[in-house]
């Protein structure tokens, strides 16, 4: 009697963590490139059938190159980044001579054959809170602004936008103390059999 106790008590356990056991999935990356064909242009992203996070933030990324720099002339030569008026930044870029190759929070600044030609990447975190409101519907739109300033004269010219983030979706893993209770149950088993 007992061992029929001690054995269903067991099976239980490990249908239980084997259920139980669950991996998150790995980190989704989604991103889009979209060329400049206008001076001031406006660019609109839109990204389907995404999967929720799963509660620790993320980040958004973005890559540009054209004509972003700050010359006495025209100091507007920047973008404006909205993401469903949720999580937004404007004013981004105007790099002048002396910035380029610094970069300050900007990764990557490079010059590219003149000065009205630069590119550069910039990343901001996203909040749990604000990454979770975002993909509450899966979609995610982001809206990207060039300002008047920034002209189509030289080629390429382009924004990319990136985000990236850890799922919420599960994935079967084996666990490893639901082995650990088979071999526990064989070894007792084994046990009570040559007692018996």
């Amino acid at each position: 009697m007992k061992i029929k106790f001690l054995n269903a008590t067991l099976k239980s356990l490990i249908l239980f963590f084997c259920i139980a056991s669950v991996a998150q999935a790995g980190l989704i990356t989604v991103s889009e490139l979209q060329n400049q064909d206008v001076g001031g242009q406006n660019f609109n992203f839109s990204f389907n059938g995404l999967d929720l996070s799963n509660g620790t933030g993320g980040t958004f990324t973005v890559h540009a190159r054209g004509d972003f720099s700050d010359s006495s002339s025209q100091t507007n030569e920047t973008l404006s980044w909205d993401i469903e008026s949720i999580f937004s930044a404007s004013g981004i870029g105007g790099f002048n001579s002396a910035l380029v190759g610094l970069g300050g929070p900007f990764t990557n600044v490079t010059e590219h054959v003149t000065s009205r030609n630069i590119e550069f990447t910039r990343t901001w975190n996203i909040s749990a809170l604000d990454l979770d409101n975002m993909l509450s519907d899966n979609v995610l739109e982001v809206f990207v602004d060039f300002a008047s300033g920034v002209g189509a004269l030289e080629t390429p010219r382009y924004v990319e936008v990136i985000i990236s983030y850890n799922s919420m979706t599960s994935v079967p893993e084996p666990s490893t103390l639901a082995i650990f209770a088979l071999g526990m149950i064989g070894l007792a088993s084994r046990r009570f059999k040559k007692q018996s």
